[in-house]
Protein backbone atom coordinates (compact mmCIF):
# COMPACT_ATOMS: atom_id res chain seq x y z
CA UNK A 1 0.00 0.00 0.00
CA UNK A 2 1.35 3.28 -0.47
CA UNK A 3 1.81 6.64 1.61
CA UNK A 4 -1.34 7.75 2.41
CA UNK A 5 -0.29 10.84 1.41
CA UNK A 6 0.49 10.11 -1.58
CA UNK A 7 -3.34 8.51 -2.55
CA UNK A 8 -5.24 11.39 -4.17
CA UNK A 9 -8.79 9.09 -3.88
CA UNK A 10 -10.06 6.08 -3.28
CA UNK A 11 -12.79 4.03 -5.18
CA UNK A 12 -14.27 0.51 -4.88
CA UNK A 13 -16.81 0.07 -7.67
CA UNK A 14 -18.75 -3.08 -7.50
CA UNK A 15 -20.32 -5.09 -10.26
CA UNK A 16 -23.52 -7.10 -8.63
CA UNK A 17 -24.18 -10.75 -9.52
CA UNK A 18 -26.70 -12.58 -7.30
CA UNK A 19 -26.15 -16.27 -7.58
CA UNK A 20 -25.21 -18.20 -4.83
CA UNK A 21 -22.92 -20.84 -6.10
CA UNK A 22 -23.35 -20.09 -9.49
CA UNK A 23 -24.00 -17.39 -12.50
CA UNK A 24 -22.39 -14.04 -12.28
CA UNK A 25 -19.83 -13.24 -9.83
CA UNK A 26 -20.14 -9.97 -8.12
CA UNK A 27 -17.18 -7.82 -7.95
CA UNK A 28 -15.40 -5.22 -6.03
CA UNK A 29 -12.58 -3.29 -7.29
CA UNK A 30 -10.67 -1.01 -4.83
CA UNK A 31 -8.72 1.46 -7.30
CA UNK A 32 -6.63 4.12 -5.88
CA UNK A 33 -5.79 7.51 -7.48
CA UNK A 34 -2.34 8.49 -6.61
CA UNK A 35 -1.19 12.17 -6.58
CA UNK A 36 1.94 11.37 -9.18
CA UNK A 37 -0.79 10.75 -11.98
CA UNK A 38 -0.83 6.75 -11.84
CA UNK A 39 -3.43 4.20 -10.77
CA UNK A 40 -3.29 1.56 -8.12
CA UNK A 41 -5.64 -1.42 -8.34
CA UNK A 42 -5.06 -2.01 -4.35
CA UNK A 43 -7.86 -4.89 -4.16
CA UNK A 44 -10.37 -7.50 -5.61
CA UNK A 45 -12.97 -9.12 -4.13
CA UNK A 46 -15.17 -11.63 -6.09
CA UNK A 47 -17.86 -13.87 -4.83
CA UNK A 48 -20.95 -15.90 -6.21
CA UNK A 49 -23.03 -14.92 -3.21
CA UNK A 50 -26.97 -14.67 -2.36
CA UNK A 51 -28.30 -11.29 -2.60
CA UNK A 52 -28.46 -10.83 1.14
CA UNK A 53 -25.04 -12.46 1.51
CA UNK A 54 -23.69 -10.07 -1.16
CA UNK A 55 -24.57 -6.85 0.47
CA UNK A 56 -23.42 -8.05 3.50
CA UNK A 57 -19.98 -8.39 1.85
CA UNK A 58 -20.09 -5.30 0.45
CA UNK A 59 -20.98 -3.27 3.27
CA UNK A 60 -17.97 -5.15 5.16
CA UNK A 61 -15.74 -4.12 2.64
CA UNK A 62 -17.07 -0.30 2.71
CA UNK A 63 -16.14 -0.54 6.80
CA UNK A 64 -12.75 -2.05 6.28
CA UNK A 65 -11.68 0.85 3.02
CA UNK A 66 -13.18 3.32 5.66
CA UNK A 67 -10.94 2.38 8.17
CA UNK A 68 -7.88 3.01 5.66
CA UNK A 69 -9.35 5.50 3.74
CA UNK A 70 -11.24 8.07 5.86
CA UNK A 71 -12.28 11.12 3.80
CA UNK A 72 -10.79 10.51 0.59
CA UNK A 73 -12.91 7.16 -0.29
CA UNK A 74 -16.19 6.61 -2.45
CA UNK A 75 -17.97 3.58 -3.65
CA UNK A 76 -19.78 3.21 -7.29
CA UNK A 77 -22.77 1.25 -7.72
CA UNK A 78 -23.18 -0.25 -11.17
CA UNK A 79 -26.62 0.32 -12.00
CA UNK A 80 -28.31 -2.37 -14.46
CA UNK A 81 -30.90 -1.39 -17.26
CA UNK A 82 -34.66 -1.87 -15.81
CA UNK A 83 -36.35 -1.45 -13.28
CA UNK A 84 -35.10 -4.25 -10.74
CA UNK A 85 -31.34 -2.87 -11.44
CA UNK A 86 -32.77 0.54 -9.96
CA UNK A 87 -33.73 -1.24 -6.86
CA UNK A 88 -30.83 -2.86 -6.15
CA UNK A 89 -28.82 -0.43 -6.30
CA UNK A 90 -31.45 1.98 -3.87
CA UNK A 91 -31.48 -0.73 -1.47
CA UNK A 92 -27.58 -0.80 -1.51
CA UNK A 93 -27.17 2.78 -1.34
CA UNK A 94 -29.58 2.85 1.90
CA UNK A 95 -27.47 -0.05 3.15
CA UNK A 96 -24.27 2.17 2.37
CA UNK A 97 -25.67 5.29 5.07
CA UNK A 98 -23.00 7.64 5.76
CA UNK A 99 -20.54 6.68 2.75
CA UNK A 100 -20.49 8.78 -0.70
CA UNK A 101 -22.14 6.40 -3.06
CA UNK A 102 -22.66 7.60 -6.98
CA UNK A 103 -24.36 5.00 -8.94
CA UNK A 104 -22.61 4.51 -12.76
CA UNK A 105 -25.79 3.88 -14.81
CA UNK A 106 -24.04 1.75 -17.89
CA UNK A 107 -24.87 2.10 -21.50
CA UNK A 108 -23.03 0.95 -24.18
CA UNK A 109 -20.83 -2.80 -23.79
CA UNK A 110 -18.09 -4.05 -21.77
CA UNK A 111 -15.92 -3.68 -24.33
CA UNK A 112 -16.80 0.13 -25.27
CA UNK A 113 -17.12 0.84 -21.62
CA UNK A 114 -13.15 -0.40 -20.92
CA UNK A 115 -11.14 1.08 -23.94
CA UNK A 116 -10.45 4.54 -20.98
CA UNK A 117 -8.87 1.92 -18.45
CA UNK A 118 -7.15 0.15 -21.39
CA UNK A 119 -5.73 3.16 -22.44
CA UNK A 120 -4.20 3.60 -18.96
CA UNK A 121 -3.09 0.07 -18.77
CA UNK A 122 -0.99 1.17 -22.18
CA UNK A 123 0.11 4.22 -21.02
CA UNK A 124 1.90 2.69 -18.33
CA UNK A 125 -0.32 4.70 -15.60
CA UNK A 126 -1.74 1.34 -13.78
CA UNK A 127 -0.15 -0.96 -11.26
CA UNK A 128 -1.70 -4.02 -9.69
CA UNK A 129 -0.85 -4.41 -5.88
CA UNK A 130 0.12 -8.08 -5.20
CA UNK A 131 -2.37 -10.13 -3.04
CA UNK A 132 -2.21 -11.37 0.59
CA UNK A 133 -1.97 -15.50 0.52
CA UNK A 134 -3.72 -15.32 3.74
CA UNK A 135 -6.68 -13.93 2.34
Amino acid sequence: MPDPRQIKMSVRAWDKGATAGGGDYTVGVLMLALKDGTYLIADIIRGQWSALDREREIKAAADRDRKMFLYRYEIVLEQEPGSSGKESVEATTRALAGFIVRVDRVTGSKTIRAEPFAAQVQGGNIFLQAASLSR
